[in-house]
């Protein structure tokens, strides 16, 4: 009678070999996901500034995006044209790893309807430029001229 099955030792072979390639491939696919997860909040930060510029245009209201800590920024809607009232704000947490660092004077971005362009802070006005970063890899994100240009680098 022929045995059937695998012995010991190529079990053992099949081991390693899996063992091997996990311990090449494991710390690439760890920061492919890092990666990842950067393009996705920069995506999401970049998707949430041209809404809100194009929700002033598109309702005739004051829309904005304002910095508010190393772990959030938030999305101003207000009700007049000109920002007057009080806005309702949406706030955006970024995940525990990765941090936003405000890099202009400006902390505020207002989208006046319906092309203008609003920058907001205690000690004058000046673009809204933020970065996201995550261990070594910035990204870094401006909201730039009368428009309200979104710029990634």
């Amino acid at each position: 009678m022929k045995p059937s099955g695998f012995s010991l030792m190529e079990l053992l072979l099949v081991i390693a070999i899996i063992g091997i390639i996990s311990a090449v491939t494991l710390p690439n696919y760890l920061s492919y996901r890092k990666r990842t997860q950067q393009d996705q909040l920069t995506q999401q930060f970049v998707t949430n500034a041209n809404s809100a510029r194009f929700n002033a245009k598109r309702l005739g209201q004051c829309q904005g995006l304002k910095y508010v800590s190393s772990s959030s920024y938030q999305l101003l809607s207000y009700t007049t044209p000109n920002c007057t009232d009080t806005p309702t704000a949406v706030t955006y947490t970024l995940p525990a790893t990765f941090t936003l660092a405000q890099t202009s004077t400006g902390d505020t971005v207002q989208f006046l309807p319906p092309y203008g362009t609003n920058y907001g802070t205690s000690t004058g006005a000046a673009p809204l430029s933020v970065t996201i970063t995550n261990g070594t890899r910035v990204s870094k994100i401006s909201v730039t001229n009368v428009m309200g240009r979104v710029i990634v680098q």
